[in-house]
């Protein structure tokens, strides 16, 4: 009886400072699922949630339900494969560099199957199970990226930039080098690209009138 009382009498001044504790602890793993809290009274109130309001460019995506089904190329969509357009192979080894190098996403065992499967940020995730679905070896291709590539500096994907960058360093043949890999919103990304592959697969240099083709494609694509 005498641990009951003591443990009544020092709850009420504990209380405040146990709250605080478990909050911040929620919020750490809360980060490492991608999602930041910037106010943490917003923890207590989200357990009664009921309603969740978004805007029309927002999404929720839960599980594996965000997947690449067509990926176009210099107009190239093959029917047989929407997912495999006949891109160059110069082309095609810098895309999926690029998806394995700028990404938020990691490769963790299945439990049911115990074989290393994509993790982490949805998109990302997505991205790392369309180059598994084509036929890349994804965790080799990372123990590789982890062995050769040296990361320099990570700028996390921003709503107000709209891309994500990462710096790398690359030792090749006794040099240092550095890669620069930039992904995000059509927009700002094809402002950065010099160059274009017309159709006969022939690179072109980009202009201005160029980008604004793109975008227009862009638009007329997700327009259905």
């Amino acid at each position: 009886m005498t641990a009951v009382a003591l443990l009544i009498a020092c709850v009420p001044e504990g209380l405040p400072l146990a709250i605080a504790i478990a909050t911040a602890l929620s919020t750490d793993i809360l980060v490492e699922q991608n999602l930041l809290i910037k106010n943490l009274s917003a923890l207590e109130k989200a357990g009664i949630l009921t309603d969740i309001v978004v805007s029309k460019t927002s999404t929720l995506t839960e599980g594996d339900s965000m997947k690449v089904s067509t990926l176009y190329c210099a107009g190239d969509q093959p029917e047989d494969n929407p997912c495999s357009p006949h891109i160059r192979a110069d082309v095609r080894d810098i895309l999926e560099s690029c998806v394995l190098l700028c990404s938020d996403a990691y490769m963790s065992i299945d439990d049911n199957s115990l074989r290393y499967v994509p993790d982490g940020n949805a998109v990302d995730k997505c991205m790392f199970n369309w180059l598994n679905n084509i036929g890349v070896p994804v965790y080799e291709k990372i123990v590789q990226r982890q062995r050769e590539f040296e990361l320099e500096t990570k700028l996390p994907f921003n709503p107000n930039t709209k891309k994500m960058t990462v710096v790398y360093k690359i030792k090749e043949r006794g040099q240092e080098f550095v890669r620069i890999v930039m992904k995000g919103a059509p927009e700002v990304v094809v402002q950065k690209c010099g160059w274009r592959q017309e159709e006969d697969r022939v690179d072109i240099q980009m202009d201005e009138s160029d980008r604004i083709k793109f975008l227009d494609g862009v638009v007329k694509m997700v327009a259905g």
